[in-house]
């Protein structure tokens, strides 16, 4: 430190930076900090961001940051002039933060973050902190408490986190820092076009895809709104579902306004040409709007339509007409509340609903016996606990296989499989009585017509090497089976032309060392012993001026016969499988189309859910766009 004359004449001390910073160290109470901007001259936004340091009252040439602490000299008066120094720190803080947003996605999760670098003691004081702040947010705002358990408030929390880590402690307040609703709807809106973007350039690697596809109206505006999504499997085989639209429609939903619809959807938004295969409902209408498409109906809608009519007609309906009066006289007369567990009314809008009421109804048949209830009484007398039991057997496995088909991941494969099953499950059992056995015939039969097992289901089966010959159904005619066999000989030839041009010599890898020009393409004989007939230079050729399409015929049926005598009967996870499947590369690229078929339209009902939720009562002033950014931002947002 040395003596200098202040502004007064009068000779003062002055403290360079390194001083001032051991005094603050020591917490010495020489040293106070003076607000700048107190003094009418030193309004400029840039004194609001720091502290005028004195030390024994005598004010320094030294400012300190209020957020980094950073001292700094400043030395050309206090006029507001000179402040160069201190806007470049500024700056500094704002290119820091700017670095921290570009590598946000480098940052350790909120947990990792936590749990890693802060003592246990430390961590529950703090998790307590955040419990307590979020009780008053979610009283303030009236949100629901479950909101900071959602994957979304993380991600908020994260943001938080990161600018508190790149700024420092800060107070927040409106104006200064949490950006205004239009702003929000802004980013989502611009959020929502880039992750479309990346959707689509996602689907033109895709040499095909599958598309679900429904409609719902919503119940306070009366706006109806339709559902695409997508489904494939990425050249790494990981099984993609995604929602392509959430879009309003106008008008009549006639067969040619919802292909309509869904063409400017695939074709033209995203600007998907490769094949599509549809998935959707039953109805006409639908049938209509895809009869010229790769088309199949919903497995878990005919499943539960089979089911249905069978309910809803004879005996059955009586029994199940006194199981709902029961049910509700529980519900009204407080009968519900004094049970062990509680017994569940059908939904009409729902599948499978009247399985779960009568399998409330059996937790508690003993102790529906104490109700001194008419109701019940008669509920008691229709339903034997052995009736009750026998039912509920038969219609179990039919609401497990439409709980299955409805499954992301599942595809057309499983349908042959559960309709074996379901042949097994409903052939007469000695102990049947004859409600039971006349049950089991109503639901065969209403089965053969509701669901149809198509070829392509078929072939699908085939892709599962457990199910490659077929032999395990019982439905399918040796005649069938060889047709079947001949189908996926030709969607692989098909695989050889997609992968090949027309002056290059097809291999079963579709691939050649050689360069140059080629002649016509020929055939090749493949060693059907070999593993791996990948070398285009090690095979034969047979016939020179062969055509392009015997060429790939005769590549195919080798690669088939290959697999039905030398594939593995045990798979635990068949993506994996076929993504390891390098020695039939043309099936593999089958596998990749076939099993990307969901067996049923349950993501759009989902979907269709998921978008009545974001419309309420008091939240109708959405608009479809906002609605169609919100539902696609949800679903989409790992593509960021």
């Amino acid at each position: 430190m040395d003596a200098r004359p202040g502004p007064s004449g009068v000779r003062k001390t002055v403290f360079t930076p390194s001083e001032v910073k051991a005094l603050l160290a020591c917490k010495s109470d020489r040293v106070t900090r003076a607000d700048p901007t107190a003094s009418a001259k030193l309004k400029l936004s840039v004194w609001a961001e720091f502290h005028v340091i004195a030390i024994d009252n005598v004010r320094q040439d030294i400012v300190q940051c209020r957020t980094c602490l950073t001292l700094l000299r400043h030395t050309s008066g206090h006029d507001g002039s000179g402040t160069s120094g201190m806007r470049q720190h500024l700056a500094s803080h704002a290119k820091k933060a700017a670095e921290a947003t570009k590598s946000a996605g480098r940052q350790l999760p909120l947990t990792s973050m936590l749990t890693k670098s802060v003592p246990e003691g430390q961590l529950n004081a703090t998790k307590r902190k955040l419990a307590d702040a979020i009780a008053i947010a979610t009283a303030l705002d009236m949100r629901s408490i479950r909101m900071c358990e959602g994957e979304g408030f993380a991600t908020m929390a994260q943001a938080f986190l990161d600018v508190g880590a790149s700024l420092g402690h800060v107070k927040l307040t409106k104006e200064k820092l949490i950006p205004s609703r239009e702003t929000v709807r802004a980013s989502l809106l611009k959020t929502a076009d880039k992750l479309r973007t990346s959707l689509q350039e996602e689907l033109s690697r895709q040499p095909s895809i599958a598309i679900t596809t429904d409609h719902w109206t919503d119940d306070y505006t009366s706006k109806s709104f339709q559902s695409v999504t997508a489904h494939y499997i990425t050249e790494t085989f990981d099984h993609k579902n995604r929602v392509m639209t959430m879009k309003e429609v106008k008008g009549s939903h006639t067969g040619d306004n919802i292909r309509q619809e869904t063409e400017d959807v695939i074709r033209r938004q995203f600007r998907f040409d490769g094949h599509v295969y549809v998935v959707t409902d039953n109805a006409a209408n639908m049938r209509k709007a895809f009869r010229d498409a790769d088309w199949t109906g919903c497995a878990a809608h005919s499943i539960s339509l089979a089911v249905k009519d069978v309910l809803q007609h004879g005996h059955l309906k009586d029994l199940l007409s006194s199981a709902k009066t029961a049910v509700r006289v529980c519900k009204k007369s407080g009968v519900s509340s004094e049970l062990s567990h509680t017994v569940k009314q059908t939904c009409p809008t729902r599948w499978n609903t009247e399985l779960t009421m009568l399998t409330s109804l059996q937790s508690v048949y003993a102790e529906l016996v104490e109700v001194d209830r008419p109701e019940i009484q008669a509920f008691l007398e229709n339903w034997t606990e052995g009736l009750l039991e026998d039912v509920i057997a038969v219609l179990k496995s039919f609401g497990d296989a439409t709980q299955q088909s409805e499954g992301d991941g599942e595809t057309s494969q499983l349908l042959a499989v559960m309709w074996q099953m379901a042949l097994k499950h409903l052939q007469p059992d000695q102990h049947d009585d004859a409600f039971i056995r006349h049950l089991k015939a109503d639901l065969q039969q209403k089965l053969e017509q509701k669901l149809v097992i198509t070829d392509r289901h078929l072939v699908t089966t085939m892709l599962v090497p457990k199910y490659r010959q077929l032999s395990q159904f019982s439905f399918v005619t040796d005649r069938r089976r060889d047709a079947l066999r001949r189908q996926l000989v030709e969607l692989a030839a098909e695989e050889v032309v997609l992968s090949t041009s027309a002056t290059e010599r097809p291999t079963a890898a579709s691939s050649s060392r050689r360069t140059g020009p080629r002649k016509r393409p020929a055939v090749v004989m493949l060693d059907l012993d070999s593993e791996d007939d990948t070398d285009p230079d090690d095979l034969p050729e047979v016939a020179l001026e062969a055509s392009p399409r015997d060429t790939s015929m005769v590549y195919a049926e080798a690669e088939v016969a290959r697999y039905m005598e030398n594939a593995t009967q045990k798979v635990d996870n068949l993506l994996e499988f076929w993504k390891a499947a390098k020695q039939y590369p043309l099936l593999q690229q089958v596998a990749r189309r076939l099993l990307a078929v969901p067996a049923s339209n349950a993501a759009s009902e989902r979907v269709n859910s998921i978008a009545g939720r974001t419309i309420e009562e008091r939240r109708t002033r959405l608009t479809s766009e906002m609605i169609d950014s919100l539902v696609f931002v949800k679903f989409a947002h790992d593509l960021l």
